[in-house]
């Protein structure tokens, strides 16, 4: 005899890879303990994180996989600007400096 739950519509969060989430963890913590818990959420541009997502791609391309100044995978810091660039995109609509490609 099992419980009930209405979940089925929900998003399946235990599907995130586990070694993926850790390594944005860790680039989550490393920008908290530099620059300060939640930093990010108080201006920095769409673009810029987009730009520093490019940054550590590029440099995980070049088979450079962890970053120089944290230890951390290159991946992870993607993933995290990433996650910033989409945040922000959602809740600080200011901030969302893409350009504009249907003017």
């Amino acid at each position: 005899m099992g419980g009930t739950k209405f979940d089925s519509e929900k998003p399946r969060l235990a599907l995130i890879p586990p070694n993926a989430e850790l390594a944005m963890g860790q680039a989550f913590t490393h920008g908290a303990n530099k620059y300060g818990t939640w930093n990010w959420m108080g201006g920095i541009e769409v673009v810029r994180n987009i730009s520093a997502a490019r940054r550590h791609l590029n440099a995980f391309m070049r088979r450079e996989d962890l970053d120089p100044e944290s230890g951390y995978s290159h991946l992870g810091h993607a993933m995290a600007a990433i996650a910033m660039a989409y945040e922000t995109s959602l809740i600080r609509p200011d901030l969302d400096d893409r350009p504009n490609y249907e003017e």
